[in-house]
């Protein structure tokens, strides 16, 4: 093993420095080498050794270099960052949407809709195989609209099958899908 000679900083940049300008003497390439050896050996961080003064690590390979301090950030926020608009409801909203069901159609259109129903098909067929029957599209709004039932009457913490039961549970859950179907779904 190589003779341990602890490297200031300074030395440090002295010897990146020569080294960059390809004028490096026997001695310090010799050191140079001892130390990559003994860094190799040890596990120890070569980012170190490749500090230069100007405040900045290059990588192992020199193809990336890292500032040592972070850019100037502005406190003012670009003019493409400002919202303009006036909040709520817009003038598309109001001509659109008439009811629930037309404002459910615009998150799930028809497209994304059909999707969700085939991959879903095709991910249970392969769970459940031939005691599956393929959902439609009635019954994936069913089970959308229980969804979203459950988290206005804030049920998050309350168990699936409390929502079904007949003396605590909520009716609607029960008249329009059973829980068998929900859990499967």
């Amino acid at each position: 093993m190589a003779n341990r000679r602890n490297l200031s900083h300074a030395d440090i940049a002295k010897l990146i420095e020569a080294s960059d300008s390809e004028e490096v003497s026997e001695y310090e390439n010799h050191t140079s080498d001892a130390i990559e050896s003994e860094s190799s050996n040890n596990d120890f961080d070569t980012g170190i050794q490749q500090m230069s003064c100007k405040g900045s690590i290059q990588s192992k390979n020199r193809e990336i270099k890292w500032k040592l301090d972070p850019l100037p950030h502005s406190s003012q926020s670009t003019a493409d960052n400002i919202i303009k608009t006036t909040p709520g409801v817009t003038r598309y909203t109001t001509t659109k949407i008439s009811d629930v069901k037309s404002a459910f159609d615009i998150v799930f259109n028809s497209t994304i809709e059909n999707e969700i129903i085939n991959m879903t098909n095709i991910g249970r067929k392969k769970v459940y195989r031939k005691m599956w029957k393929n959902i439609e599209s009635k019954t994936f709004q069913a089970y959308i609209g229980l969804l979203l039932l459950a988290g206005v009457y804030k049920s998050h913490e309350e168990s699936t099958k409390s929502l079904w039961d007949k003396e605590t549970g909520r009716n609607i859950f029960r008249a329009t899908i059973s829980l068998e179907t929900f859990c499967n779904l």
